[in-house]
């Protein structure tokens, strides 16, 4: 049963971390500041390279995603949801 959640943590952190990836991605084609763009294109390879060691199984890598990088989206679209229940009533 642990390989069964081992595997579910893998994909929740795949998941977390190509949403990260996303945002920076479009932060970048948004902004026309160069130092914003060098710093988010830093920030993508990092997320790139944690993407990758995420595939390779690295437990400790894996459980900074969920935990620090889950806080995050979670807060995120948690202030998102927020947004549309109130533009909806």
């Amino acid at each position: 049963m642990r390989d069964y959640y081992d595997y579910l943590d893998v994909d929740v952190a795949i998941e977390i971390i190509s949403h990260l990836i996303g945002e920076n991605t479009l932060r970048e084609l948004e902004t026309t500041n160069p130092e914003e763009i060098k710093r988010l294109e830093q920030e993508t390879c990092r997320l790139l390279d944690e993407r990758e060691q995420i595939y390779k199984g690295n437990r400790e890598v894996i459980n900074k995603v969920l935990t620090v990088y889950g806080e995050e989206v979670k807060k995120e679209f948690k202030k998102s949801v927020g947004k549309e229940s109130e533009e909806t009533n």
